[in-house]
């Protein structure tokens, strides 16, 4: 039974159902992911397993962004942003800086950003501020205001649906996480290809490195370094997996 006198919010299978825009068989199987929050306790007759509400938005937004995301679209400034005057100027570093934050990752390089500027994308639009155009205060970069800024962040992100493949995924296999493929990534130039399709470090790095316009792969090195600090989700498949092909 729900504590007395406590702020505190729960939510239970139903409820992350409704907020995540998913059945209530999928937020059911999450329950029996890895790190999802303990339950505190079961209620009713039949047992209603409940949750931390708090824990469990968390736990969503680091395994499952997509529908987190979708979650916040409609809330003002659904990324937690900051808040500030709309007309606030903001350079393309800080720019990169609230965006990492927002979603729960590194920086946006400025690299990037410049790319998202290029007319082939317009992912960001041209900079509200630029120097010389004779507007007060002066300023010595092309600025961004804070509005503009925000637009580009909380604009809406494709976010992939599960796959029958990965629905047949054994339960100890953990998905990758959404955040590092369904925000920056799917932004990028990358080609074509069945979501199911499979590619070593080595074809990641090239893919990478052609997308960001770096004029190199990234290194298999880096990647490994990646996946010691969790910005890599781990491999789909492995040798020996049982797994066809």
């Amino acid at each position: 039974m729900m504590p007395a006198g406590t702020d505190r919010a729960y939510t239970n299978f139903d409820r992350m159902a409704e907020r995540y825009g998913v059945d209530r068989t999928t937020s059911a199987k999450w329950s029996r992911e890895e790190e999802f929050p303990d339950l505190l306790f079961t209620e009713g007759q039949g047992g209603l397993h409940v949750y931390d509400a708090e824990d469990v938005d968390d736990w969503v937004r680091d395994h499952h962004f997509g529908s987190w995301f979708r979650s916040r679209q409609d809330k003002d400034h659904p990324l937690a942003l900051p808040k500030g005057g709309p007309r606030d100027l903001l350079s393309l570093r800080q720019i990169g800086e609230l965006e990492g934050q927002a979603l729960n990752r590194p920086p946006t390089p400025i690299a990037t950003l410049r790319t998202y500027l290029s007319p082939s994308k317009r992912v960001l639009p041209p900079a509200d501020r630029t120097p010389g155009d004779g507007l007060q205060p002066a300023v010595s970069e092309p600025m961004w205001f804070r509005e503009t800024a925000y637009t580009y962040i909380c604009r809406p992100r494709r976010t992939r649906r599960t796959t029958p493949a990965e629905a047949r995924r054994p339960s100890g296999k953990k998905p990758a996480p959404k955040q590092r493929a369904d925000g920056a990534l799917l932004d990028l130039d990358l080609p074509g290809g069945a979501d199911t399709d499979l590619l070593t470090l080595q074809e990641i790095g090239e893919l990478d490195g052609k997308a960001r316009g770096r004029g190199k792969a990234t290194t298999v090195g880096t990647l490994k370094n990646y996946l010691s600090q969790k910005l890599l989700a781990k491999a789909d498949r492995t040798p020996g997996d049982g797994l066809e092909p």
